[in-house]
């Protein structure tokens, strides 16, 4: 079952400034994980690993899960993010998976699909081994109608090529790079900075 208009204003729970202080302590030691398995450094991922199990030990999941988190960085897409988390159901966890450089592919993606099925539901949108990945379920209605669907995969498919040749961080031209620990990005030169080289 989709997502109509009238769940767009649906009350979410809101974290409160001790669960928000907690999630972004999770977020930074998870970030901290990243960085040392990327420098292959063992000993530091498991430091933070335990730090992100202590503090997010004392988070309610499905609190979190359920809340609306749209990234302090939306800017001018606030608006738009706002409304795709929307459409995630409950249980999924509702945040972006990626970093600013795509929003704007990733607003015209739900756009564009949402021209296809206005309720279709947004299950994850994240990056992974560098590119863009969009998990979706069209409603009932969209199913129906096998245009629909092969419309919808086709700029699932565009959208996860454009994300190759665009820099995840700042959004101008880029390319796979990896760290030293096999970690894929796509990034521009300025971004990938001495962390990441060319995975060409």
């Amino acid at each position: 079952m989709g997502r109509g208009e009238s769940d767009h204003d649906q009350d979410f729970p809101a974290l409160d400034k001790t669960e928000r202080a907690r999630w972004d302590a999770v977020k930074e030691n998870v970030d901290d994980v990243a960085d040392a398995i990327a420098r292959g450094d063992g000993e530091g991922a498991e430091a933070a690993l335990s730090a992100v199990r202590q503090v997010g030990g004392q988070l309610d999941s499905q609190r979190l899960l359920n809340s609306l988190h749209i990234p302090k960085d939306a800017g001018e897409y606030e608006e738009a993010l706002s409304l795709m988390l929307r459409r995630i159901p409950d249980g999924w966890g509702r945040w972006i998976g990626c970093q600013a450089g795509w929003y704007p592919l990733i607003v015209k993606l739900d756009q564009d699909l949402a021209a296809i099925d206005p309720e279709y539901e947004l299950n994850q949108v994240k990056e992974k081994f560098g590119t863009l990945r969009y998990y979706i379920e069209l409603s009932d209605t969209a199913r129906a109608r096998p245009d629909a669907s092969e419309r919808a995969n086709e700029l699932i498919a565009e959208a996860e090529r454009a994300s190759a040749t665009i820099c995840e961080q700042c959004g101008q031209p880029g390319s796979a790079k990896k760290t030293a620990g096999g970690w894929y990005k796509t990034l521009c030169d300025t971004c990938s900075g001495d962390r990441y080289i060319s995975a060409e």
